[in-house]
């Protein structure tokens, strides 16, 4: 199996399971897809090229946010049916699709991913409720409640 059938199997798949199991509307299970192939292209894009340096990177980030939050999307309903396709994925994708370069580039240097995100140093804080850097920190400052959560048949 090659070229984009591979593609179409997995988004095939992935929307039968994300649809039916996790409760999402076709259009979220679009959404979600279009996240994950984003991040793919951004993989791929920092496998086979060489990304300009941070600053460049950090730059392009913050200028594809200000111009998506800057055109209406009313704007684009102006164009024609594949302009308006392309404009809007690129406005919606292209912020993260920069910041995953911006990922890969920070992972791409370090032996391991703590040590991406600056994790793991000599002095670390304990895990208390207000510092929850763990599962059991987060857990004890929630209070529990008396109340229950109604299901799909008791509403």
């Amino acid at each position: 199996m090659g070229g984009t059938g591979v593609i179409d199997n997995f988004l095939g798949v992935f929307t039968q399971y994300i649809d039916s199991g996790f409760g999402l509307v076709q259009g979220d299970v679009r959404w979600l897809a279009g996240v994950l192939i984003a991040v793919y292209l951004a993989v791929e894009t920092a496998n086979r090229l060489r990304l300009p340096r941070p600053a460049v990177l950090y730059v392009a980030l913050i200028a594809a946010l200000a111009l998506a939050w800057l055109v209406p999307q009313e704007s684009l309903l102006a164009l024609p049916v594949v302009p308006r396709f392309l404009a809007g994925c690129a406005l919606a994708f292209a912020p993260i699709y920069l910041a995953n370069l911006i990922f890969a580039q920070r992972f791409s240097g370090v032996e391991t991913a703590g040590a991406a995100f600056a994790a793991g140093g000599a002095k670390r804080a304990p895990a208390t409720a207000s510092n929850p850097t763990s599962l059991a920190g987060v857990t004890t400052a929630i209070p529990p409640s008396n109340s229950t959560i109604p299901t799909r048949g008791s509403v």
